[in-house]
This record gives structure tokens, C-alpha cells and sequence, in this order.
């Protein structure tokens, strides 16, 4: 179970990051 929910953790990180960059690479402040 918890090695699940840290892949899933880490997914979630992961997107997180690259959503964020593409962001600000599309809208840049």
C-alpha cells in the first residue's frame, strides 16, 4: 500500500511540475 501511494505521490509531483512549467513557459508574468 504505501509503495503505491508514493508512486502515486510522486506522479502527482511529477505532473504537477510539468504543468507548472508549462505554465509559465506559455504564459510568462
Amino acid at each position: 500500500m504505501s509503495v503505491i501511494t508514493d508512486f502515486a505521490k510522486g506522479l502527482a509531483q511529477q505532473d504537477g511540475m510539468l504543468s507548472g512549467s508549462l505554465r509559465t513557459k506559455a504564459e510568462p508574468r
